[in-house]
């Protein structure tokens, strides 16, 4: 079963040119695909993509982006229904 995890960036906004995904790999829960939104339109948009791509299991985190650029991977995790 494929798994897909979209993270939805929280916080200071603009940063996913510097986001650094293999910097926070150990951070991820394990998933085939990864994608990082910065609005609602884009969680949206990303979860129909992973759903069309054929991922079974999608789930939504947050990352916590502050000024210094620092990002953390939240315990939280969003809810998707539709």
């Amino acid at each position: 079963m494929k798994t897909g995890m979209i993270f939805y960036i929280a916080g200071k906004k603009d940063v996913r040119e510097e986001l650094e995904q293999e910097q926070f790999k150990s951070q991820f829960p394990s998933a085939h695909l990864y994608r990082f939104a910065e609005t609602e339109q884009e969680v949206v948009y990303y979860w129909w993509e992973l759903t069309v791509k054929g991922m079974h299991r999608i789930f939504c985190g947050i990352i916590q982006a502050d000024e210094d650029m620092n990002m953390h991977v939240s315990d939280k995790s969003l809810r998707l229904f539709g």
